[in-house]
């Protein structure tokens, strides 16, 4: 673009004040709390971090949890993505779907059903103590074990379906030509497997970021990790400093997959895309996607039917429901203001910073800031935003109100809002901006009248990932929750610790119908949606 008006300007200037204020001064604030009053350094805070025993040990709790969960996650999911877009297994659209509630759904209350289903007195236990004899199992939920048991549920769909859709981005071109010297299963041990491992190993690196820093599940199971001693210390003892010196190295220990992914795994990336019209081969072998389609639905029929069947059956009879409803009104209504404001508030922002950053330096540059309230968990984000507008002057007004809130969400998930528009973006031609700079066309008109209209398919799945997300949220909310605005998640995940109850079960369905549902009208408006503007847009 050749012309640089004065709105442009103020636009890009506005987008990157946004940037800082939402998602950068936070964590710029939390780690402040390490710098004394005249600038120099806590060396107390400092000292007990790096030279107490029990935070390396804390420390190496989080490493493992996010390890074993990672690994397992890994294989499950290539596996699973694998058999989804080379087995073709029957029903794999649904499989994915299904495969992904398990995501969407809030940690905490996974972790609430598999203790109801494996503790001392769950289903599955009693099972095998009858069938088997087992009067316990080798584990107990309240372990790290059961944690990572937990969070391999959570999270082995993102590697699944990132492995399936870089499967279904392979040239087949090449699967052709192999096809001439090698069988099926060699051509996708030697080929197509070699080809996915940057896409799968970037998935696994994005699953190792969020469960290292994960700490509802932790919290909840009993499990002493950094993100749960950052909250405690805080909370319990109020030892900002403290807290502050102990987010340091988890934001390194963070910052460590994001560094490999750019470094290694981003320049091998996107090589080899698909071609247009042509078919990939598949395995065709029926006892093979007889195999895979049963195996591909028991693990997501374990990790997704049989915790989210034990909720429901504990929030039985119906009657619980009207119970919970009379009750839960206020914090519903809080919760579903504050989410989708949240989403709007995120695509809006999404859809700016996506657009405007394509033509300057400086604003690309400050986006990848965004990710740095992903690295240092919810808790550290909440102090942070506690910092920096709990004070007795005109910022009280956002802290002590819903928009608090709406900061804490848009703080966690805005640089998931603003990639995924971007790759929208990317996916267009460069040759509709051009003819629209040809003819004159302002750049606000071009974003108005040709991105959204060609991106709103895109536009309408980021709004309810963004509604998903910050519905669900609870590990910043909860430590900034003002009184009068708590959220349904909140209120649930504070009953979740005196024990779980009828009402604990009946709300946790609650709030899953809505995502479920959520997700299914956005499944069927973006098809309707991407339908009309393949038709309306057919160049790419």
């Amino acid at each position: 673009m050749n012309e640089r008006p004065a709105s442009l300007r103020v636009a890009r200037i506005f987008a990157g004040a946004v940037i800082v204020i939402v998602a950068l001064l936070p964590v710029v604030y939390v780690f402040a709390g390490i710098m004394g009053h005249e600038g120099k350094p806590n060396l107390g805070a400092l000292q007990s971090v790096l030279s107490e025993p029990r935070q390396w040990i804390l420390l190496g709790h989080s490493l493992c949890l996010a390890a074993g969960a990672t690994i397992a996650a890994t294989l499950l999911g290539t596996a699973l993505g694998l058999a989804a877009s080379n087995l073709r297994v029957p029903g794999h659209r649904y499989l994915l779907g299904a495969a992904a509630i398990s995501f969407v759904v809030p940690q905490y209350i996974l972790a609430m059903a598999w203790v109801d289903l494996l503790g001392s007195n769950g289903w599955l236990t009693q099972i095998a103590a009858r069938l088997f004899g087992v009067g316990q199992l080798p584990f107990s939920m309240y372990s790290l074990p059961g944690a990572i048991l937990v969070l391999i549920g959570a999270f082995y769909p993102v590697v699944m379906l990132t492995t399936w859709a870089a499967a279904r981005g392979l040239d087949p071109r090449l699967d052709e030509a192999a096809s001439l010297t090698a069988g099926p299963w060699r051509r996708l041990l030697r080929i197509t497997l070699p080809l996915l491992l940057p896409s799968i190993f970037s998935g696994a690196l994005f699953v190792f970021a969020l469960v290292l820093v994960a700490f509802a599940v932790p919290d909840l199971l009993q499990v002493r990790v950094y993100p749960v001693e950052i909250y405690t210390r805080y909370v319990v003892f109020y030892e900002f400093g403290q807290a502050a010196a102990q987010a340091l190295p988890l934001l390194l220990c963070g910052l460590a997959p994001l560094a490999l992914w750019w470094w290694y795994v981003r320049p091998r990336m996107g090589r080899l895309r698909f071609v247009p019209g042509q078919r990939r081969h598949t395995i065709t072998s029926r006892w093979a996607r007889i195999v895979g389609a049963l195996l591909s639905w028991a693990v997501v029929l374990v990790f997704t039917g049989l915790p989210l069947t034990a909720v429901f059956v504990h929030s039985l009879p119906l009657q619980t429901y009207l119970d919970t409803w009379k009750t839960a009104q206020t914090e519903l209504a809080n919760s579903l203001t504050v989410s989708v404001i949240s989403a709007t508030a995120l695509v809006i922002t999404g859809l700016a910073t996506a657009y405007l950053a394509r033509h300057s330096l400086a604003l690309r540059s400050l986006v990848p800031t965004s990710v740095l309230p992903v690295l240092v968990s919810g808790p550290v984000v909440g102090i942070g935003l506690i910092a920096l507008w709990n004070h007795a002057d005109p910022r009280a007004v956002v802290y002590d109100g819903g928009a608090i809130l709406i900061l804490a969400c848009a703080a966690r998930f805005l640089f998931f809002s603003h990639h995924g528009l971007l790759a929208a973006f990317s996916d267009l031609s460069p040759k509709l901006e051009e003819a629209a700079c040809v003819f004159g066309i302002p750049w606000y008109r071009q974003l108005t009248g040709i991105f959204v209209p060609a991106c709103a398919p895109a536009i309408v799945a980021a709004w309810a990932i963004a509604f998903v997300f910050s519905f669900s949220e609870v590990e910043t909310t909860v430590l900034v929750c003002p009184p009068g605005w708590t959220t349904l998640t909140v209120r649930l995940f504070s009953l979740m610790h005196y024990g779980p109850s009828r009402m604990v079960f009946a709300l946790s369905m609650i709030i899953v119908t809505i995502i479920v549902g959520t997700g299914l009208v956005t499944v069927l408006i973006f098809r309707k949606m991407k339908q009309a503007s393949d038709v309306r847009h057919p160049v790419r």
